[in-house]
């Protein structure tokens, strides 16, 4: 059992929906297609990185994670290093070096913000979780306990404790694929997240995950849009959205999901109090076939959801032709972009409900545009 209960606020949410789910466990919401107000607009925030330097980004996957103070930290896999940038995005160090030797990185997969200025990297390749504080200063090391950390998803629950995504076997030999971590000791606390107590370990991959309310933890297989919401191993409510421009794809499918075009899938989430925010990967109109077999990033469109999961509704869709994957937190995407002369910035952009976009100032701007795939409120949308 994930070692806190639920906290009063988190207790009042939930409690209407254990409520309505007595009999069956699980509340189970169809959610309603948007009526009203849909539209939604992307503003650039900021933009992190120089074209050469201690600042220069250098690794070609790279994800960004915000503290509580605004600062911007932002590690790739083989960078060996973790870039800092304050609020206004100058440039405050770098931080770590690679390497296989104490407070070295060689293959982080994973960066966890943990508040009070301190981070943990998860490094698959040392089998090593390291924290630091903001300025550098190496404040743990330690080895995972029994387990890789494989999965590059991984979420901060409270104080020491994450949420870590990936296919592990348990000692009971099942492969939940849900995994509480102490990012100090190393060890796994507990494994949760299958209905059933067995778990498919080659689909356990795909899935999305982000921090719900008090304890509890959305999760959302990649390939159906189907959301859910965990509280250790029980299932707390299960959102299920039904429109054509997103086929579920079945396991048995899941080797030959390119043979037409690339499956749709949902490649980021973030939560808030009310709001369940999507990144939905559906491929590009002029995707071609031969795009499997180099950079994928031009051949998908992504389609922005946000939906009220209180109310089971959509309040805000658009599609939109940039490739995004991350959520920095809610409201705001991150992703790499490339500059006239060829440096490589990583770029935060906010996401506006209704639609509205400011005329004044000099932020560039990128509108939803509303493609016939989406159809209209007789084809779910």
């Amino acid at each position: 059992m994930i070692r806190a209960a639920l906290s009063a606020a988190a207790l009042l949410v939930l409690g209407v929906l254990c409520e309505a789910a007595a009999q069956e466990g699980t509340h189970v919401t169809s959610v309603a297609p948007c009526v009203e107000s849909c539209g939604l607009a992307l503003e650039i925030q900021r933009e992190y990185g120089e074209g050469d330097g201690p600042a220069m980004i250098e690794a070609d996957w790279v994800r960004g994670w915000l503290d509580e103070s605004e600062r911007m930290y932002l590690a790739g896999a083989t960078a060996g290093h973790v870039l800092v940038f304050g609020r206004d995005g100058s440039f405050l160090r770098r931080i770590g070096r690679a390497g296989s030797g104490p407070g070295e990185l060689e293959h982080v997969t994973s960066l966890v913000v943990r508040g009070d200025g301190l981070f943990s990297t998860l490094d698959r390749r040392r089998g090593m979780i390291l924290t630091f504080d903001w300025t550098g200063a190496l404040r743990n090391e330690t080895r995972s306990r029994g387990w890789s950390p494989r999965g590059i998803r991984t979420i901060h629950v409270e104080g020491p404790w994450a949420v870590h995504h990936a296919d592990l076997r348990t000692p009971d030999l099942v492969g939940y694929p849900l995994h509480l971590v102490n990012l100090e000791s190393g060890e796994v606390e507990e494994s949760f997240g299958s209905m059933t107590g067995e778990y498919d370990l080659q689909a356990g991959f795909n899935h999305v995950i982000a921090s719900g309310p008090g304890r509890a933890v959305w999760m959302a297989e990649k390939y159906a849009y189907r959301v859910e919401l965990w509280e250790s191993n029980r299932l707390l409510r299960s959102l299920r959205r039904d429109v054509e421009w997103f086929p579920e794809l079945r396991v048995a499918d899941r080797s030959h999901g390119w043979d037409e075009r690339p499956s749709t899938a949902i490649a980021g989430m973030a939560a808030d109090d009310s709001l369940l925010w999507l990144a939905i990967a559906v491929a590009d109109e002029q995707w071609e076939e031969n795009a499997r077999y180099r950079d994928q990033s031009p051949s998908y469109d992504t389609v922005i959801e946000v939906i009220d999961w209180k109310r089971g509704r959509v309040i805000g869709s658009g599609r939109f032709d940039e490739d995004y994957v991350h959520w920095v937190r809610p409201g705001m995407l991150g992703r790499l972009v490339v500059t006239p002369d060829g440096s490589v910035r990583y770029r935060t952009v906010s996401v506006r409900l209704g639609g509205v976009v400011p005329e004044s100032g000099e932020i560039a701007r990128t509108s939803a545009r509303r493609p016939a795939a989406f159809g209209d409120s007789s084809t779910g949308r």
